[in-house]
């Protein structure tokens, strides 16, 4: 298989995934208030480990990685207001609907980090074929905190949504209830 095929194929995989994701997005998703941070948690995770294996441990780079995900924040807090949002108190869930826009924000930042990084993966790949002497992604340079930014700023979104939906709930208790 050539190297065009195999990046049409993955191409072709990427863009199923991130249709489905939209779609799925698109419809009403249930949050309960206790675990409303555990996504953004396992986010922060991962996000953390990708920092670390990927060798952006300088000062400047983790003022970055926080600028981005302040960034990433606001855009999460802007697409909370583009989101329908239906609260039960009593059991405390949240019913969440996000429009498009918002799913979009969320999804193109997730898109260009792939396609930032996937070139990056195929020379590596290329040159281990090559040496037959496995290649590792390059690590502390430009591509890796241009994709790492675009991380920070989704982990933002995803964790400004969450601050937005949260208030709106707290909103809710400070309302009484219609009887």
């Amino acid at each position: 298989m050539s190297q065009t095929e195999t990046t049409l194929i993955i191409g072709v995989f990427i863009a199923l995934v991130i249709g489905l994701r939209i779609w799925r997005a698109s419809r009403e998703q249930r949050i309960k208030v206790a675990t409303i941070w555990l996504v953004p948690l396992i986010f922060l995770a991962l996000t953390a480990w990708i920092v670390y294996t990927d060798g952006l441990t300088q000062p400047l780079d983790i003022v970055l990685i926080a600028l981005a995900i302040v960034l990433g924040g606001a855009m999460g807090m802007y697409q909370g207001t583009h989101t329908t949002v239906r609260i039960d108190r009593q059991a405390r869930l949240l019913y969440v609907k996000v429009r498009p826009l918002g799913v979009a924000i969320f999804v193109v930042v997730i898109a260009l980090r792939l396609f930032i990084r996937l070139p990056a993966a195929f020379s590596a790949a290329q040159n281990a074929a090559l040496t037959h002497a496995p290649q590792a992604l390059p690590r502390g340079d430009t591509l890796s905190l241009i994709s790492v930014l675009l991380l920070g700023v989704a982990l933002g979104a995803v964790a400004g949504l969450r601050l937005y939906l949260l208030r709106k709930f707290q909103e809710s208790d400070a309302q009484p209830e219609n009887g």
